[in-house]
């Protein structure tokens, strides 16, 4: 079931209405297990095709329920290590055919990472005696909670019991001016902006493999890279955001309040801020689990106060390279973790570097000016859309081509998108300057007119491109991952 489509919408609609009644725990409960059974039913032609998701979920409350029971501290890393696994095998990663034999059809396992991060997240918590073992039918709801299955966010299970076992508040106008709106901008966001970036990702990379594979050495490759990678990389932000900016909606007007995933990530004064502006509840989440014990241990077996940030370097590098390979099961996505891993640590490090050699007086001061922001901020963005390219890039097309041609076509792709992130960044910033300056004499019907004028303008849009592209929204990226 599309995110944008009229099935979702009649489901939207009945999630509102059913979860707005005044009804008992027991009876939200079933309400939300019947939607979410009918959205996850909708990816599965069969039972059968869903017994390998619905085995690891019942896989997941057993451990969870013996992590309760039993007070043993190795049945937490025994439980933690065979879901791992088994979600590998299910996500079939090569390198579980060391371990065991692959199938030859490949697992239909839609929301599956997700359900990974809820079910260890409660393995956890419940063996830290932080949560207790929920119930079936609310572990069940929290593994298949249909606005979030398939996109997140990944919330934690204490949070979403409460929101969903307490009495939605009464939706006033402006509850309904302010959800609308969130879905509007994200239709806008995913009609229109990713399509547009979609469309235009397709015709450059068309152009692109040809010059890949050429054994001379043309400028014009780098150029058709950096477009694409800066398409792709407003697509994966206005296609993600859009869907999140959607549900996030509807489940307002059903009085469901959703963790935000998304702060203004592309404003991002570095790599690590970036990150905890992206995609936050997937960072908060490895953070929490990954990122904080693997601190905790290496500090323990390493004292040392003035080895403490390169300790921190370490675990960046390690939260940030699982972070990567998460996103898929190929060879690239290991290159993606790498990219990501060092663009933490190399973070970190001149974070440590600069500090110690301008002191950290100067260094908070030196942060704060307008063209280290513009500069950094333009490469933390570069090297992002440069290591976005693993995850759309197609081996076959791009012919073989000597790693030492790859790494100047990536650096003067790199450079180029530098400086088109330098120049968008000083327009944005210019304008968002002016902006207030120019209308802070507008009479309230003045900027209630133009409020008026941007969502009639936005709504155009939006009906054009629905015309144009056949009322067909684009894929919602992340179900791939």
């Amino acid at each position: 079931m599309d995110l944008i489509s009229f099935p979702f919408f009649l489901l939207s609609l009945a999630a509102i209405v059913g979860l707005r009644l005044p009804l008992p725990k027991l009876a939200r409960q079933l309400v939300i297990f019947v939607l979410s059974s009918v959205f996850f039913a909708s990816y599965y032609t069969t039972v059968r095709e869903a017994l390998p998701i619905l085995g690891f979920i019942a896989f997941g409350y057993l451990a969870i329920y013996l992590v309760e029971k039993v007070s043993i501290r190795a049945v937490l890393p025994l439980f933690v290590v065979s879901i791992t696994l088994v979600f590998a095998w299910l996500k079939q990663y090569p390198v579980m055919s060391l371990v065991v034999s692959q199938t030859d059809t490949p697992f239909k396992v839609v929301g599956l990472s997700y359900i990974l991060f809820r079910i260890l997240h409660l393995l956890v918590d419940v063996a830290q005696k932080a949560t207790s073992c929920p119930n079936l039918i609310g572990y069940v709801n929290y593994c298949l909670f249909f606005p979030a299955f398939v996109s997140g966010p990944i919330q934690r299970y204490p949070d979403f019991k409460n929101e969903i076992e307490k009495k939605p508040d009464r939706l006033t106008s402006k509850d309904i001016e302010a959800a609308l709106s969130r879905i509007f901008l994200g239709i806008l966001l995913v009609m229109v902006v990713s399509t547009l970036a979609v469309d235009l990702c397709s015709v450059v990379q068309k152009k692109l493999y040809p010059h890949l594979s050429l054994e001379t050495y043309r400028h014009s490759t780098a150029s058709y890279l950096a477009v694409a990678a800066s398409a792709y990389a407003v697509n994966i932000f206005a296609n993600f955001a859009g869907y999140m900016h959607l549900i996030i909606g509807v489940m307002q007007l059903a009085g469901i309040q959703l963790p935000e995933n998304f702060n203004q990530p592309y404003l991002a004064k570095n790599f690590l801020d970036f990150w905890a502006r992206w995609h936050m509840t997937l960072s908060d989440w490895f953070k929490t689990y990954l990122f904080n014990p693997l601190m905790m241990r290496m500090t323990r077996v390493v004292s040392s106060e003035w080895l403490s940030p390169y300790l921190g370097s370490i675990a960046f590098f390690v939260t940030f390279f699982v972070m990567g390979v998460w996103h898929g099961t190929t060879l690239l996505f290991v290159y993606y973790g790498l990219f990501l891993g060092l663009g933490a640590t190399i973070n970190k490090l001149w974070q440590v570097y600069l500090a110690k050699a301008i002191g950290k007086p100067a260094y908070k001061d030196l942060v704060k000016r307008d063209w280290y922001y513009q500069l950094s901020r333009s490469l933390t963005l570069s090297y992002f859309a440069t290591s976005l390219i693993c995850l759309w890039i197609d081996p076959v097309r791009a012919g073989s081509f000597s790693w030492l041609r790859a790494g100047f076509v990536g650096f003067e792709s790199f450079c180029l998108l530098t400086l088109l992130g330098m120049a968008a960044g000083v327009t944005y910033s210019a304008t968002t300057r002016a902006l207030p300056v120019a209308t802070q004499n507008w009479s309230a019907r003045r900027l209630e007119y133009a409020r008026i004028a941007w969502l009639g303008l936005q709504l155009f849009l939006i009906v054009n491109v629905l015309l144009a592209t056949g009322a067909k929204a684009p894929e919602f990226i992340y179900k791939a991952f």
